[in-house]
């Protein structure tokens, strides 16, 4: 039987997590486009989940090379997004991590940051800038500001404030890797 699910995140991990909780409950992960999520029926714990963003695109023949090492490894692409690749693996076996040593989870989450810190940068000053806009309307007659700006104003600043959060989980995350790579050396 085929469920869909909608669902939005924005923390990886999160949804990670909830994707191996919903194979644990037996739904298999299926597909993904923006926020919907379709699964199929399976053996409760069959599978595991791990999502990746890669460095390209993901037809950029890196990419390509990269998935394919993941297949032939029992990894098999799921879905994709943008630059993030839903891998899965049987149960079972081996546990199923995708990063090896502190090097490329440290690349991993610098990868997050660059996607996230530039998004972020953009929501605040546009939304600084509208919000600018369409402040003197609520307090001048004179200016022909638009509550609208006001609002989409607001509404891109609380999308930056949203996305600040996974970026700074990233950003910690780097700064304990380094540190602990550093114990190591």
């Amino acid at each position: 039987m085929r469920t869909v699910v909608w669902r939005l995140y924005i923390d990886y991990e999160k949804e990670e997590n909830w994707l191996n909780e919903m194979a644990a409950k037996g739904f298999a992960f299926a597909d993904y486009s923006f926020a919907r999520y379709v699964f199929n029926d399976c053996k409760p714990g069959e599978y595991i989940y791990r999502l990746e963003l890669l460095k390209n695109g993901i037809h950029n023949p890196e990419s390509r090379q990269y998935m394919s090492f993941m297949a032939d490894n029992g990894a098999e692409p799921v879905a994709n997004w943008y630059r993030w690749v839903y891998f899965r693996k049987k149960a079972g076996g081996a546990p199923f991590d995708i990063y090896s040593d502190v090097d490329s989870k440290m690349a991993h989450y610098k990868r997050i940051m660059g996607l996230y810190f530039p998004v972020m940068c953009l929501l605040f000053l546009s939304g600084f800038w509208n919000i600018r806009i369409g402040l003197p309307y609520f307090y001048s007659e004179f200016w022909n500001g638009s509550p609208a700006n006001f609002t989409v104003g607001v509404l891109n600043v609380c999308i930056g404030i949203a996305l600040f959060f996974p970026w700074n989980h990233a950003r910690t995350r780097v700064k304990k890797l380094k540190q602990e790579k550093l114990l190591m050396e």
